[in-house]
């Protein structure tokens, strides 16, 4: 692997593509907490600030070893969005919100902040493997836009922390610094234990560069992950009393990583059932939900040609990645969420060969599938992120209240990417009689009652539809939508219209 030498994208592209997934994610933000899980893991942040502890109410957590209650997270996630959450303090008191708004809308941008660093991070990676301006870019697009990534972009889930720094790791491996990677790699370990999985990425490339002071990099490795697992063990034996069990790996049922409470193992999952899932079922299916997947693995030819080491990398974190988690009877991660939610972190891995097939393709006979895949893409991820899909599962929960989730997530008759399109007509026939709902939680005591009264329900699922319901100006609510949409067409067009990229092509 030769040294990575500077590339002729200047700081200032790199900016405006940050900006133009910024202003798209932030204009399509939902600005609120829409789960329990996430809803945890604000409550820490807020303990932290506020208390300097590390418990939760009790009506959200678990107890631990001392009778206080706990989330069943780990830190990561929460120790990142501390930041966002000082700065919403004077954003409550400025628009004079009601407790909490503010905050948790700062913490949903966690997630757009991260998501479009990510986009900025794969541009750099990719013209740093000397594939073209115009390939990275739209590689790039087909990421932030034709993905479950956007989606996740508006969606607090922790999972997108992890595919951050296993992002982030991934590079700077690539660029060799090792210790830096494996710090990275470390916080994504803090999040959920089960980016360990990640770890063989960086071993490959230290394989790759045996003769050339490998065991400096191995002993750099080592040194930057170690506290990090140190902070897990911590963790686990301050809420616990155990420094090895835990709630979260690989998912939160339960209390331990090997049994779950009533002690049965989580790891008997028939494995071709869990890949059948992760592809083809009609719930999680990642071929359904990002159609563009499908010239990613053709492109995997050509990722072989093209960089042998990269094409190493990426199959076996894929292989490895996808295989573990099949194993484990709570592969799909319930109903909840839009599309594989577990899969995100590997997304990125899927990019790279994608890129191989847009260089080889794009500019001949490949141009047509691939302009109809990422359009169809764009337009699954617009039913998702544009519903509540809660609404989607509260509905099918009172349809099939005997049946199993994976009996649901595996039929068509159920499909999730058609209900959101469904739920899209009616929450935009329920602007008109806006009204009618309340958006506060924790109100109604069932499904019919969040059906019929729960604005975040029942709306279409933007931020700024439910200022209506706080104090916020709408003049405010206004200036700051026409903002965001000039800064997207903007970006959008300096973007396109870069002088240099016939050079970088």
């Amino acid at each position: 692997m030769s040294r990575i030498t500077d590339t002729h994208i200047p700081g200032s592209i790199l900016l405006i593509l940050f900006l133009f997934f910024f202003s798209v994610y932030l204009l399509t933000s939902s600005g609120h907490n829409p789960s329990l899980d996430a809803e945890l893991r604000y409550q820490l942040t807020k303990s932290i600030v506020e208390k300097g502890t590390l418990t939760v109410p009790d009506d959200i957590g678990i107890p631990g070893v001392d009778s206080r209650f706990y989330s069943f997270y780990g830190l990561g996630q929460s120790l990142l969005a501390i930041p966002l959450f000082i700065i919403s303090k004077p954003i409550t008191w400025l628009l004079n919100t009601p407790p909490d708004y503010a905050g948790e809308f700062m913490f949903c941008i966690l997630n757009t902040l991260l998501v479009s660093l990510m986009c900025v991070l794969l541009f750099k990676l990719l013209i740093d493997m000397r594939y073209s301006y115009m390939v990275s870019l739209l590689t790039t697009f087909v990421f932030g836009l034709s993905t479950p990534v956007w989606f996740y972009a508006k969606y607090p889930s922790d999972n997108v922390t992890i595919a951050f720094f296993i992002l982030l790791s991934f590079f700077l491996a690539y660029r060799r610094k090792f210790f830096l990677s494996s710090l990275c790699l470390g916080f994504a370990i803090i999040t959920r234990e089960y980016a360990v999985l990640f770890v063989p990425f960086i071993l490959i490339f230290l394989i790759h560069l045996r003769s050339e002071n490998w065991k400096r990099h191995v002993f750099g490795f080592v040194l930057g992950i170690i506290p990090f697992l140190a902070v897990v063990c911590f963790y686990n034996y301050y809420r616990y009393g155990n420094a090895f069990q835990n709630a979260s790996m690989p998912f939160p049922y339960g209390v331990g990583a090997v049994t779950w409470s009533d002690g049965t193992s989580p790891w008997t999952n028939f494995i071709p059932y869990g890949l059948y899932g992760f592809f083809l079922s009609p719930g999680k299916g990642i071929i359904f939900y990002s159609p563009i997947i499908l010239l990613s693995i053709i492109g995997f030819f050509y990722l072989m040609k093209d960089n042998k080491l990269i094409f190493s990398v990426s199959m076996t974190v894929i292989t490895l990645y996808i295989i573990v988690l099949s194993a484990h009877r709570a592969w799909a991660g319930g109903m909840f969420g839009f599309g594989p939610r577990f899969l995100i972190p590997i997304f990125i891995f899927f990019m790279i060969p994608l890129a191989s097939y847009l260089k080889k393709f794009f500019y001949s006979k490949g141009k047509l599938i691939f302009l109809l895949l990422f359009s169809l893409g764009i337009a699954v991820q617009i039913g998702g992120i544009s519903v509540n899909p809660q609404r989607y599962v509260y509905k099918i929960s009172l349809l099939t209240e005997k049946k199993k989730d994976v009996d649901v997530i595996n039929s068509f008759r159920y499909f999730p990417i058609a209900g959101q399109f469904i739920n899209l007509k009616e929450t935009l026939n329920n602007i008109k009689r806006k009204d009618d709902f309340n958006i506060k939680r924790g109100y109604y005591t069932n499904y019919k009652e969040l059906l019929r009264y729960q604005a975040t329900i029942n709306l279409p699922w933007f931020w700024w539809i439910f200022t209506y319901y706080v104090n916020m100006p709408r003049i405010v609510t206004f200036i700051v939508i026409i903002l965001l949409l000039s800064l997207a067409i903007f970006s959008l067009v300096k973007l396109l219209r870069y002088p240099d990229r016939k050079r970088v092509d």
